[in-house]
């Protein structure tokens, strides 16, 4: 289990998400894997507020694991809420979809790790396809920060939205 802070900033909008991470992992029967992942993100622009919430409950498999590297392949669902407040202005939207992913990490110490995720998550009506390579270091047992860099495609594949992602975790 994990609290932490995230920091996400779409390369293409004038928009920087700050906000609390919540996730657990639990394994169970040497190659299942059970996680659920809460973040809350806010972000004022002007005179606008933005409020992003996703929620993921995913169910894992350990296709191959040795050493170093480890292969799992995820499947789950995924909820997502978007709330902007402007001047006399209010909106929210809420879905609930699928989320599908094949990650790979490589621990090369007990301090450096390095991770591919390749992701594809339904909702509104769209498919989104997203590649995100991440670097994690591990101060000690408790400690973690990681970067990241997400590469997001819509339906047609048209490479749409780059963000980083940087976070700062204690691990429980």
């Amino acid at each position: 289990m994990s609290v932490g802070i995230e920091r996400q900033v779409p390369l293409a909008q004038n928009i920087r998400l700050d906000g609390l991470t919540l996730s657990g992992k639990k394994s169970f029967f040497n190659s299942w894997l059970l996680t659920a992942q809460w973040l809350f993100l806010q972000e004022q622009v002007g005179e606008s507020d933005f409020t992003y919430q996703q929620q993921q409950l995913l169910l894992g498999y350990r296709m191959a694991q040795n050493n170093f590297i480890e292969w799992s392949l995820y499947a789950g669902i995924v909820r997502e809420e978007l709330e902007q407040e402007a001047n006399r202005f209010s909106s929210k939207n809420s879905e609930t979809g699928y989320h599908v992913a094949i990650r790979s990490n490589y621990q090369n110490s007990f301090h450096h790790g390095l991770g591919l995720t390749i992701e594809t998550e339904k909702l509104y009506d769209n498919n989104r396809y997203f590649i995100n390579s991440r670097y994690d270091y591990r101060f000690d047992h408790n400690w973690h920060v990681g970067a990241s860099v997400v590469f997001a495609y819509n339906d047609k594949f048209d490479h749409d939205s780059n963000e980083y992602r940087i976070s700062m975790s204690y691990l429980f």
